[in-house]
């Protein structure tokens, strides 16, 4: 599809190929939603982020904070973004970033969708699920242009099972057997989506979704 003139970023960094198109006038504006906080005490309420300049070194720091970290040498030449407070748009093309875990303390459990965030999530109980959805939203309908998820949960009975209580480990990347914590026979992990995929990465739709 044609790239919008505003493009809503749900949890999703503007990154390099954002930026590229802000800078050439093929993007007038993103707006950055955070229902996650992750740098704020706070989700922060939805923020409209576009091009703008200041001699270097004099930007202010709120505005500054705004950048992502992998633009960082922009500001280094007097990019200084103008950001300011708007309500969140209903309507237009929207890029959502959504992902799911449970702690090693936790059993799996099932990704319930949010209203205008992801659309659908795996069935059943999950350990981790990453997603990224390209939606456009018109008129209290959302259609999914593109897509692209991950996901780790529960499989099949382990050969030869095991009987006994177990809490998966944390910061640990593989370990035999795999399963999900708690008691009874333990279960091999069955994983889907697409595994080559990086989570963080939403760069992809400025090369395969937009023209």
């Amino acid at each position: 599809m044609q790239l919008p003139p505003t493009l809503v970023l749900v949890n999703a960094d503007c990154r390099k190929e954002c930026h590229a198109r802000l800078l050439s006038g093929q993007l007038d504006d993103v707006i950055l939603v955070e229902t996650h906080p992750r740098f704020y005490s706070a989700a922060q309420p939805a923020r409209r982020y576009r091009t703008g300049w200041s001699i270097p070194g004099e930007c202010p720091p709120e505005r500054l904070q705004a950048v992502h970290w992998s633009v960082e040498q922009l500001t280094r030449e007097g990019f200084c973004p103008v950001v300011e407070a708007i309500e969140l748009p209903t309507e237009g093309v929207f890029v959502v970033q959504e992902g799911f875990g449970v702690t090693a303390h936790e059993k799996a459990a099932p990704f319930v969708p949010g209203p205008q965030y992801l659309t659908e999530g795996p069935p059943g109980k999950i350990i981790t699920f990453r997603a990224v959805e390209v939606q456009l939203c018109a008129q209290q309908q959302v259609e999914v242009i593109a897509a692209r998820r991950t996901y780790e949960a529960p499989g099949l009975i382990g050969l030869p099972p095991l009987i006994g209580c177990w809490e998966r480990p944390d910061n640990i990347v593989w370990i035999l057997p795999a399963g999900d914590t708690g008691c009874g026979l333990w279960r091999w992990f069955t994983s889907g989506g697409d595994r080559h995929w990086h989570d963080e990465d939403v760069e992809w739709i400025y090369r395969d979704v937009f023209t």
